[in-house]
């Protein structure tokens, strides 16, 4: 049985096959610059600030999608900060642990 981390990285991985390798690192590069850019917004915001924490949970919940990770257990339904902050850096840190498989 695969972790979820695992699971997540195989999605990765596939999502990027796709690709031919100038392409591939292209897409990586846009996605990175993109979860870099929500992350430097969502820890900008004050934590009382709802509509746009759920603003930047919707950007984070579309790139899931987008890469077809949208069923794992990357918190999507919180209204916190905190945890967008989190699975935000998680999904950064799983996109940086297969750069080198690229």
């Amino acid at each position: 049985m695969l972790t979820t981390s695992q699971c997540i990285h195989a999605k990765l991985i596939s999502f990027f096959n796709q690709y031919n390798d100038e392409r591939k690192r292209h897409m990586y590069k846009v996605l990175t610059i993109e979860l870099d850019i929500l992350l430097t917004q969502t820890m900008a915001l004050d934590s009382a600030q709802l509509d746009l924490v759920v603003a930047q949970q919707h950007k984070l919940k579309g790139i899931c999608r987008y890469l077809k990770i949208e069923n794992e257990t990357i918190e999507f339904a919180t209204e916190n900060k905190s945890e967008l902050v989190a699975s935000t850096l998680i999904l950064q840190q799983l996109l940086n642990d297969i750069e080198s498989e690229m």
